[in-house]
């Protein structure tokens, strides 16, 4: 077990210097939207799933916005190993169904 927990620490140590080091935070402030950290790294339970998950909320939804901030952290060196998928939830605004982008950072496993 203390071999898993060293490894978790590590995992979690790296997930937040990618965070830091990709400014995604800032990105997405930049853009009037509110990046909440969620899920295992959140928890503290990351452990192996090299995972980093962030809810982003914005009102009201301005698709361009969201592009612009996700082209800023596309550009970004930190975010190489970045990949993107979204999922259909109801904006704050009313505007239900329309996709909100989510980021998740690190290699999945």
């Amino acid at each position: 077990m203390d071999k898993l927990s060293t490894l978790a620490a590590a995992n979690q140590q790296r997930a937040q210097e990618v965070i830091r080091d990709s400014g995604i935070e800032s990105i997405w402030r930049s853009v009037g939207a509110e990046p909440h950290l969620v899920g295992s790294l959140r928890t503290g339970l990351l452990m192996t799933h090299r995972d980093i998950d962030f809810h982003i909320y914005s009102s009201p939804l301005r698709v361009a916005d969201s592009f612009a901030a996700m082209a800023r952290l596309g550009a970004s060196t930190a975010s190489n190993t970045a990949t993107c998928s979204t999922r259909a939830r109801s904006a704050s605004n009313g505007t239900h169904g329309m996709p909100t982008p989510t980021t998740s950072f690190g290699r999945s496993t």
